[in-house]
């Protein structure tokens, strides 16, 4: 297997930053039109796999909050439609909570992303991969053990 390249590395940080601004957008064009080299092609498939993982646990979560509220607005409208019957505190706290995480989800992904601009950047690989780098370096067709590890710093 080839060295990688500076380029590589370069274009492999600027994968994981369009897919703070382009989540599905970023990662396809990257994939497409950079991914030749294999570094490359896995860190766009990475944040393509984990921007689909997060958008079913978001998809998810959603549906389930829409669920709970219809449900709850049905209960607290049994014997006609009342507007005084709306627990209205109730539901302003929910949606309070509800944007309060999906903000702070957003906020750690964009940090997990930065991270791996940073690892990208500096030609890094998992050693440890998780499932999804997993499934990212079997369609890049990339492999741990042929690439050069990094040798250990004495100190």
């Amino acid at each position: 297997m080839t060295p990688i390249t500076e380029r590589d590395k370069m274009l492999g940080a600027a994968v994981n930053i369009s897919a703070i601004f382009f989540p599905y957008a970023g990662p396809i064009v990257c994939a497409l039109v950079c991914g030749k080299a294999p570094f490359v092609r896995y860190h766009a498939y990475r944040a393509l796999i984990e921007q689909v993982i997060a958008t079913v646990i978001i998809g998810f979560l959603m549906i389930c909050s829409i669920s709970y509220s219809v449900y709850s607005f049905y209960h607290q409208m049994e014997g006609g439609f009342d507007w005084s019957k709306i627990d209205w505190w109730g539901i302003i706290l929910k949606s309070l909570v509800t944007w309060l995480l999906l903000g702070l989800w957003g906020v750690v992904n964009i940090f997990l992303a930065l991270r791996d601009a940073l690892e990208a950047y500096h030609g890094k690989l998992p050693l440890k991969p998780k499932w999804s780098e997993r499934k990212a370096l079997r369609l890049s067709g990339m492999d741990l053990q042929t690439l050069p590890q990094p040798t250990p710093q004495i100190s």
